[in-house]
C-alpha cells in the first residue's frame, strides 16, 4: 500500500514538473515574441519620425521666409 501511495506521489511530483515547465518555457516564447513585436514597433516609430523630419525639411526648403 505505501508503495502505491509513493508512486502516486512520485508520479504526480513528476507531472507537476513537467506542466512547470512547459509553463516556463510558453512565458519564455511569449517573453521572445514581445520583445520582437516591441523592436518591430519601435522601428516603425523611427522611420515615420523620419519621414516626418524630411517632410518638414523639404517643406522649409520651399518656403520662400527661410531660403
Amino acid at each position: 500500500m505505501k508503495d502505491n501511495e509513493e508512486n502516486l506521489k512520485q508520479s504526480q511530483s513528476s507531472e507537476e514538473l513537467k506542466n512547470e515547465d512547459q509553463n516556463l518555457e510558453k512565458e519564455d516564447l511569449n517573453k521572445n515574441e514581445n520583445e520582437s513585436i516591441k523592436e518591430e514597433v519601435d522601428n516603425d516609430n523611427d522611420e515615420v519620425v523620419n519621414t516626418e523630419i524630411e517632410d518638414l525639411k523639404d517643406s522649409l526648403k520651399s518656403n520662400r521666409w527661410f531660403r
